[in-house]
Parts: C-alpha cells; structure tokens; sequence
C-alpha cells in the first residue's frame, strides 16, 4: 500500500495525512497564509556552515518568519506548536504540514 500523494507506504490517498484541507476563508489565519506563501526552505543552505553557524542561522531566519505569529503570546497546550510556526518554516517543514 503506498499512497498516491506523498508517495509514503502504508496508508492510501483517502487516508493521508499530509493532503491539504479545504479552510473556510472566514476560519483562515492571515499569518499562516503569508507563512504558506513563502518560499520552501532548503536545508541546503546551512550545508557548509558548522553546526552553531546553522543553528544560529536558522533560529535568525525562524525569528524573521515568526514575525507577526497569531500565536506568539500564548501559553494554552496546542498553541505551544503553532506559537513557532515561523522556526518550522525554518527547518524546511512543508507547507502541508504547516
């Protein structure tokens, strides 16, 4: 069984988990919008730097794409997630997943 969309084993296109949902454009949040909309990050650009560089490099840019979180300010138990939206961008999580 591998599924026709992301191509991962064991669950089919009905059932995937990385398919893109249909949000009422009342429901959408204009920060994750704008956070889908940006390019994909390529983690080939932390290829040649040591491990501190990359790291400080990717909590810079992380920083730069968290600007204006809805979520940054809070503390409730799912939104610890989405609080660091703009640093999954960071680590070349696709728009699907955000």
């Amino acid at each position: 069984m591998v599924c026709s969309f992301c191509k991962q084993k064991f669950h089919t296109y009905s059932s995937c988990p990385g398919l893109p949902t249909t949000v009422e454009a009342k429901d959408r949040i204009e920060f994750v919008e704008n956070l889908i909309r940006q390019p994909q990050v390529s983690l080939d650009i932390y290829r040649d730097m040591t491990l501190r560089q990359a790291l400080e490099a990717m909590i810079k840019l992380g920083g730069e794409l968290n600007e204006g979180n809805t979520w940054a300010d809070t503390s409730a138990g799912p939104d610890r997630l989405r609080k660091q939206l703009g640093y999954w961008k960071a680590m070349e999580t696709s728009s699907v997943i955000i």
